[in-house]
């Protein structure tokens, strides 16, 4: 069976389905409706194994459904067919089946669907996911981790914070590396559920201070719209064209934790650790302050300035005094305080602005450019042309060396495989028969005239050459 589009809004009533689950698990295999699943045609070796599988999502649909019909979607969501049939590509992945089993258990359980589910609800439900369930997965394994400890099915609260870490940042990048936007949309509804239901879990975790998620931001592609939408997304993703829309591209290896949060449309990464996330924060903010300065004489500053402080710094603000506030007062040795100083030293107009006034702050960028003269602006743009140069010569080396390369080979190519017949064609040698027809050669000494004034053709005289 060929892939279908798998739901990814199946985990909100997840804490239900695993009550639900252990219920079915418990006496599944005294379900009579679920007979047919012993006829199934695989090899011995797997055979019990998937029978068991079959069995079990039989029962586990049942009591979903039942529990549907009777408490209403407030209790169990109507979308439970569509985690059974996350919940079976899963339970088939982790027990190891061999993959060319899977479609036989699928087209087993759809050709004796009647007998189980007579209101059809799962009707073009049950498919294999492979293409999206490592993306599901992920969603999955931030719900079920977060419901194990609210629901006190496990105590290890660090564990959960470590987890939660590996899973939310990855499922960030293949969010907005990979381009999966039904990711990115499921992914800002966990992280509404994690806000909504934080302090339930603190009383589980009295000893761990659960971090907050910043608000989750999903920012349009801009197709169509303005170029200035989204400067911050396309000045990473085009670094290798030096310039987007008049501004010079932030590279990672100079601006690392800069680059990393405008790659993910300004969703800070998940960090457990209240200090390294102060660390992280200082740092974004530096290296903010770092390309501004170094590009202030251009005239496209202040639409990226507004957008960071728009879209990340005001969501942050109370966080950022917070840390202001703690490195004024204390002299502790932290990292994040030294980061403080350091922009407190080098850019401490900026600094001190933006704390105050984020408005000020673009207000300055925008006189600042009105007091430069044309020259003045003409010169920046020369440099910023010549800094471009500068650019593609670093990558010139290995752009000749792949073309030498190239060449190399197609000479190779030519000289020592057939290939050679392509651009070449054999010239045609004429047969030059082994033997000539016999005639009579009078000497010429006898007074022959005829042979005697006879001239050879075009001066050459043709020998007949057989090789022993």
């Amino acid at each position: 069976m060929s892939d279908g589009k798998q739901d990814y809004d199946i985990f909100y009533d997840l804490s239900a389905y695993e009550d639900y689950k252990i219920s079915a698990e418990g006496n599944y295999d005294s379900e009579k409706k679920s007979l047919f699943c012993n006829s199934i045609d695989i090899d011995l070796h797997q055979k019990a194994q998937i029978i068991r599988i079959c069995r079990l999502f039989v029962k586990f649909f049942m009591i979903l459904h039942d529990s549907n019909k009777g408490y209403g979607s407030g209790h169990i969501s109507n979308k439970y067919p569509e985690f059974l049939n996350y919940w079976l590509n899963h339970h088939l992945i982790e027990n190891s089946t061999n993959e060319k089993y899977h479609n036989k258990l699928y087209d087993c359980l759809n050709s004796y669907r009647s007998t189980f589910d007579p209101n059809n609800k799962l009707k073009d439900k049950i498919f294999d996911i492979q293409k999206y369930f490592k993306n599901i997965n992920i969603l999955y394994t931030l719900y079920k981790n977060y419901n194990d400890i609210k629901e006190k099915r496990s105590n290890d609260c660090h564990s959960f914070l470590v987890n939660c870490k590996e899973y939310y940042n990855k499922a960030l990048e293949k969010c907005f590396q990979g381009g999966d936007y039904k990711l990115c949309e499921r992914l800002k509804a966990f992280n509404k559920f994690y806000g909504n239901n934080k302090r339930q879990i603190l009383t589980n975790c009295p000893d761990i201070k659960f971090p907050t998620l910043t608000e989750f931001i999903l920012l349009g592609s801009g197709s169509g719209k303005s170029e200035n939408q989204n400067i911050g997304y396309n000045l990473v993703k085009n670094n290798f064209h030096n310039f987007y829309n008049g501004l010079r591209t932030i590279e990672h290896r100079n601006y690392p934790d800069l680059s990393k949060l405008l790659s993910y449309k300004y969703n800070i990464l998940f960090e457990h650790d209240a200090e390294e996330n102060k660390n992280n924060m200082m740092n974004i903010l530096k290296q903010f302050f770092q390309y501004c300065d170094e590009n202030r004489k251009n005239e496209k500053l202040s639409y990226f300035m507004e957008e960071f402080i728009e879209q990340y710094y005001n969501k942050k603000k109370e966080e950022y005094n917070n840390i202001f506030s703690d490195c004024k007062a204390n002299d502790k040795k932290k990292k994040y305080c030294n980061l403080y100083k350091e922009c407190e030293k080098n850019f401490n107009n900026k600094e001190s602005t933006i704390v105050w006034n984020t408005h000020e702050y673009i207000k300055q960028q925008k006189e600042y450019i009105e007091s430069l003269t044309p020259l003045q602006l003409w010169i920046f743009k020369a440099q910023s042309m010549f800094q471009d140069f500068d650019a593609m010569s670093r990558i010139s080396p290995t752009v000749m060396s792949t073309m030498v390369a190239i060449v190399v080979c197609l000479f190779f190519l030519y000289k020592l495989t057939p290939l050679s017949s392509i651009f070449r064609k054999e010239k045609k040698r004429r047969k030059i028969p082994l033997f000539f027809p016999e005639r009579p050669i009078n000497d010429v000494k006898n007074h022959n005239s005829e042979n005697k004034n006879a001239k050879h053709k075009r001066g050459k005289i043709r020998f007949a050459y057989q090789p022993n």
